[in-house]
């Protein structure tokens, strides 16, 4: 089993970098809009308006030392829209 190294100095940084872009690239493509007003933050889930912006991951590999699988069923605010 292979274990999980320490983050060094440029792994931080190159995070800091993949934040600083995703939030960028997250700004960029989304229009002005009148959610604000009728939403909190105008977003329909918190992860839309923390800080920092969240990073995507397309995929991983493996599992976590103890074998454990996890599923991300993450659902906000989505609640509250269904009722």
């Amino acid at each position: 089993m292979e274990t999980v190294r320490s983050w060094t100095d440029r792994d931080l940084r190159r995070l800091d970098e993949v934040i600083v872009e995703g939030e960028r690239r997250f700004k960029e493509r989304q229009p002005r809009s009148g959610a604000r007003v009728v939403l909190t933050g105008g977003a329909t889930s918190s992860w839309q308006i923390a800080r920092p912006q969240m990073i995507w991951v397309s995929h991983g590999e493996g599992s976590e030392d103890d074998a454990w699988r996890f599923v991300d069923n993450f659902g906000a605010f989505a609640k509250a829209l269904r009722g």
